[in-house]
């Protein structure tokens, strides 16, 4: 099982935690990843068997369906959570993007796409998940949408919050095409421009990827001292490039 929109090496995650036993479903996994305390998770009511919608920072909150308590802080501070729950929907993590940050709220909540950029949110309850469950909320909030585009589908900021972020030194943000978050491929050297170009130059297809930098990248030291972190349109295929230099 993959992550649709994680195709580079685990290890290139800053959440990567190698194998173990995921915190959610307690099954053994080859590849298990931190879920930070700005996170949401979908946990089981031990009583009545509904999704409670926390954030790890909650620590223990009640059940909205039977009003039996869910205790988060048994998970531990820092839960450990396979590709399996991720693709669930089980987990939303936080991400900055080009638009601003997205994350439970903005992917799993009515967005007022008409509205100025701090327009309130709809409550939406309960909330149907990717793997089939229902969850339901935990608190209601006046949280803010960033501005996003029109036409960006919902499901797309789904499969987005439930990826992990990626190692980066700076500020990690995600780049989106047709409408839609892209792939992370993983940080490139020149090398793998080189091989990923049709006609092996692999500096025409890093210049057609990259926003216009003002100066010539190529040929500094941001391939080996910063990061040239690359994305896939998953519709389109075109490759856009976020750069990273000290």
């Amino acid at each position: 099982m993959s992550l649709e929109l994680f195709q580079a090496s685990y290890r290139e995650s800053s959440d990567y935690q190698g194998s173990g036993v995921c915190a959610l479903c307690t099954e053994h996994a080859p590849d298990l990843f931190r879920v930070g305390d700005d996170s949401q998770l979908a946990v089981q009511c031990g009583a009545c068997a509904v999704l409670v919608s926390a954030a790890v920072r909650d620590g223990d909150v009640v059940c909205h369906a039977c009003g039996a308590g869910v205790p988060l802080k048994s998970l531990g501070r820092d839960p450990l959570v396979c590709v399996s729950c991720l693709n669930s929907g089980r987990v939303s993590y936080r991400h900055e993007t080009e638009y601003g940050p997205v994350g439970w709220r903005e992917a799993y909540l009515e967005r007022e796409l008409d509205e100025e950029p701090l327009a309130p949110i709809k409550q939406l309850d309960p909330i149907q998940l990717p793997g089939g469950g229902v969850m339901l909320r935990h608190a209601a909030s006046e949280e803010y949408f960033p501005k996003l585009p029109r036409d960006v589908a919902t499901h797309s900021l789904r499969s987005l919050v439930g990826t992990p972020r990626y190692s980066s030194w700076q500020e990690p943000m995600w780049l989106f095409c047709c409408f839609a978050p892209m792939a992370y491929h993983g940080a490139w050297t020149r090398a793998q421009f080189h091989t990923a170009a049709e006609d092996g130059d692999g500096r025409a297809l890093f210049e057609r990827s990259i926003d216009s930098a003002g100066f010539d990248l190529w040929h500094t030291s941001a391939f080996e001292v910063g990061g040239m972190h690359v994305f896939k349109c998953t519709l389109c295929t075109r490759l856009r490039v976020n750069w990273e230099f000290d």
